[in-house]
């Protein structure tokens, strides 16, 4: 206990003594551990708002019923679930979930039995709630926030229609209604039904648990009930328990969690080399009192207790720090995360969740691991050498002069290593083999970096010796005799620039290749869909009358349905789409995978010999050509030939291809979602628009689109799904221009004998800036130059191998040369700006005859 109150007491001494130090490294620790702190709240806001704009369970649901196409399904189903139930203590909640639009927000209207609900609105009688038609009922606390007020009636879209609903109030404040999204209508099922043209319609139907409240059903009695029900309704209708739901929403999530996953890495390998930069200013500044502490008989154990407890110290309290500056960011975060689940699934409103006391003691604890962790090399370093020689950089330089043959090695055993990584197969789509190989890529040039400058050695020797101008051959002496500190710098800048040209390169291939896709697919001059579609897959359609009305249009050459179902297969989400293929590719080819004929395939497609599945659907399922596929119809399953892959970047879950004639005998319905017009003369694509505009009845809600228009649109959801990546790639850049002025600020204390010696000998300051200026030049551009190789081996393997794990699909190779010199210039010219803080230190103590800093 004495031996701690001893450090304790030299600590809070030693901050006293030197308060900028001391400022400067907490500063550093606290913004690192922010920035993992960030990740984690917006990454658990995102995902918990998510989930609840997906599905919101009122109540427990023991099981769920649904179509197993993802269309609606009869609600006389619930008469006869009561007689299969019996007297069994189960009680029936039938759902209705549709998607409408308000003064142009997307909205989640859900039909329930208000009479049978927990969310029945408190001190209400049954025919008040079922008097009013269209009577909506809104999460708590959400009036003010659309700007409602009870009683106001308001106007809705749903697909092509305008519906009136009027605002009655808000549900009863319960723990279960919070976790309702906040755009949410709420309306009784018999008059969502009836106004919204689906009467005699549901979507799900779940079964409570009705007996006693202490209690839970029995596991056997829950799987007893499910077969039967499977079996009495013979696939007709999927039966799904809260596990096999949980795990079809845990697929949707996959490609947001391993994009998240991916800036997880940007931001923990940032964090790291920051507080490990931090915490080696923080030793090599006191090398002198550690030195002066042995020779007066301190050990080197209680040197490494002292220099530990102190990191620890430091990293409780940039820990503490860091929760603050981690709240402010993550609001910043949020709202980019925001922009990117709305794009790429549905728009939520997300809950601004704080940080938990989980959270908030595991960055405590990742501030204090990491900082035990960094300092251990720093440690050693300091504690191996003899205590006279402790005030000389020379032994550390010669030991890393000795250690070029370990680094080299390092570098090629890493190297195998990130390559054998990236051999491995995906576990439940979560590309862990590639996550890995991309931070073993990091190690390994880490250990080039050394191993290359210190090969360079003798010829920046050779060339600082035939300078002419003496301060440019003591900068280059000096980056030399300094490797073992400025690679420490140059690996901070060469992490967080490889990392970030490895995301903008896997954007960058992305886009070309979504550029290619669209020039294959957009082949119609004007898409049409219902208003508040706003996604490929939406349950609104178009009338058959508006689909005839268009095709005898004298404007009109021919005209493409497209529809696109839910679907479950194999116990896993993906989508049915039924299409006019052959009108749709009549002058183009289909963009298959592998070099099977187009024409051939296309044929045998419209014939019913088979039908075509996406690439990621056939990654997904590991199908082939050839290979037999089942699929779900109103009349059960059904089983076809694969004819053809085709490639397809529209969803990840993939998509089973079948010809449009087979909609209505499969799955009963016969009205496109989407319609694709070809004109006859395509340059007639803005006359055709306002004729068909101006033909329509005005309250027919419908989202036209021209090719250029559609085009535009694809590319704006593109970047708006990267909103979140492009934050974070942001941050990555400002932490690192960060840690370039805290290695100068490192390299400036160890040098503070060198640089009053320069004063002594004549050397004036606007000289000794320059040298700062020049060698800050040599480990940026150093950094640089490893980083921009790094970024192509991180690249590389975002591209070649996470995305195809993740998502399925093959993306084409692109290097953006401008992207990544604008990416250099910006971070060569911020770095040099970072020299202010050392010119600060420089220009304030004139003397440096030794003193602290």
């Amino acid at each position: 206990m004495s031996t701690l109150l001893f450090f304790l007491s030299y600590s809070l001494r030693n901050l006293r003594r030197t308060p900028f130090a001391t400022l400067l490294t907490l500063f550093g620790i606290s913004l690192g551990t922010a920035i993992v702190l960030a990740i984690v709240q917006a990454d658990r806001s995102s995902l918990l708002s998510f989930k609840n704009a997906i599905n919101h369970v009122r109540d427990p649901a023991v099981l769920s019923l649904v179509a197993p196409s993802g269309t609606f399904f009869s609600d006389r189903t619930i008469d006869r679930l009561e007689r299969l139930l019996g007297p069994a203590p189960f009680r029936i909640s039938p759902l209705l979930e549709l998607t409408v639009d308000y003064k142009g927000q997307t909205f989640l209207l859900k039909g329930l039995d208000f009479l049978e609900s927990a969310d029945r609105p408190p001190g209400k009688k049954d025919q008040d709630i079922l008097s009013v038609k269209g009577g909506v009922y809104l999460p708590p606390r959400t009036l003010a926030l659309w700007h409602l007020k009870p009683g106001e009636q308001i106007m809705v879209a749903y697909g092509t229609a305008t519906v009136p609903l009027k605002v009655l109030g808000e549900i009863p404040d319960t723990i279960r209604s919070r976790m309702l999204p906040r755009n949410t209508f709420l309306v009784d099922l018999s008059w969502a039904q009836t106004l919204f043209g689906k009467v005699g319609d549901l979507t799900r139907i779940d079964l409570l648990w009705d007996g006693p409240p202490t209690m839970k059903p029995a596991p056997e009695m829950v799987l007893s009930l499910a077969h039967s029900l499977r079996k009495d309704f013979d696939k007709r209708l999927l039966v799904l328990s809260r596990k096999a739901r949980k795990s079809q929403y845990d697929s949707m999530l996959s490609a947001y969690r391993s994009n998240l996953m991916a800036l997880s890495l940007v931001a923990f390998l940032v964090a790291y080399f920051l507080i490990g930069n931090t915490l080696l200013l923080f030793v090599v500044r006191r090398r002198a009192e550690i030195a002066t502490l042995r020779l007066l008989g301190v050990t080197a154990r209680e040197i490494r207790l002292l220099l530990a407890f102190e990191a620890a110290w430091f990293g409780l309290l940039g820990g503490l720090f860091g929760l603050l500056w981690g709240q402010a960011l993550a609001r910043l975060t949020l709202q980019a995360v925001q922009r990117t689940i709305a794009t790429m699934f549905l728009p939520p409103h997300l809950l601004p969740v704080g940080a938990s006391l989980f959270e908030a003691l595991l960055a405590l604890l990742f501030s204090m691991g990491v900082s035990l962790v960094a300092i251990t090399a720093p440690i050693r370093e300091a504690t191996r050498i003899p205590p006279v020689l402790g005030l000389s950089r020379l032994p550390e330089e010669e030991s890393m002069a000795s250690r070029q043959r370990t680094f080299w090695g390092l570098f090629v055993f890493f190297g195998l290593v990130s390559f054998a990584l990236t051999r491995l197969p995906a576990i439940h789509r979560f590309p862990w083999g590639g996550y890995a190989a991309a931070l073993f890529a990091v190690f390994s040039g880490s250990f080039l970096i050394p191993a290359l400058l210190g090969a360079l050695s003798p010829f920046f020797r050779r060339l600082s010796s035939r300078l002419p101008n003496p301060v440019f051959s003591l900068s280059l002496s000096a980056f030399t005799a300094t490797l073992s500190r400025t690679r420490i710098a140059i690996s901070g800048v060469m992490a967080s620039l490889g990392m970030v040209i490895g995301i903008v390169v896997m954007i960058s291939s992305f886009e070309k290749t979504l550029n290619l896709w669209i020039d294959q697919n957009l082949k119609a001059d004007v898409y049409l869909k219902p208003a508040t579609c706003l996604s490929s897959y939406c349950s609104e359609t178009l009338s058959r009358s508006l689909y005839e009305q268009i095709s005898k249009d004298p404007f009109v050459d021919r005209v493409a349905r497209y529809t696109l179902l839910s679907a479950s297969i194999e116990g896993k989400p993906a989508y049915l789409a039924y299409s006019d293929l052959d009108r749709f590719y009549r002058n183009a080819p289909l963009p298959l995978v592998g070099g099977a004929s187009s024409l051939r395939v296309l044929k045998d497609f419209m014939e019913g010999r088979g039908v075509l599945v996406s690439e990621p659907f056939a990654n997904r399922f590991r199908l082939g050509v050839g290979e037999r596929v089942t699929y779900p119809t109103r009349h059960g399953p059904v089983t076809r030939r694969i004819l053809g892959i085709y490639r397809d970047y529209s969803t990840i879950e993939g998509i089973l291809l079948l010809p449009y004639p087979s909609l209505s005998p499969e799955q009963g319905g016969n009205a496109p979602s989407n319609l694709s017009v070809f004109l006859k003369d395509p340059s007639q694509v803005s006359g055709f628009v306002a004729h068909l505009t101006g033909a329509l009845p005005p309250d027919l809600h419908l989202l036209i689109r021209s090719q250029n228009g559609l085009r535009d649109r694809i590319l704006e959801v593109f970047h708006q799904s990267f909103s979140v990546t492009y934050a974070l790639l942001a941050i990555a850049i400002v932490v690192s221009i960060f840690g370039v002025s805290n290695s100068l600020v490192l390299l400036l204390y160890e040098r503070r004998k060198e640089f009053a010696l320069y004063r002594y000998l004549g050397l004036l300051s606007r000289e000794k800036l320059l040298m700062l200026l020049l060698e800050t030049t040599l480990i940026v551009l150093w950094g640089i130059l490893l980083g921009v190789f790094l970024g192509l081996v991180v690249g590389a393997i975002i591209v070649f191998v996470i995305n195809r794990e993740a998502f399925g699909w093959t993306i084409l190779w692109d290097l953006p040369g401008k992207d990544i010199l604008l990416l250099c210039s910006l971070l060569f010219v911020a770095s040099l700006l970072s020299l202010a803080a050392p010119a600060y230190l420089l220009k304030r103590d004139q003397t440096l005859t030794g003193e602290r800093l």
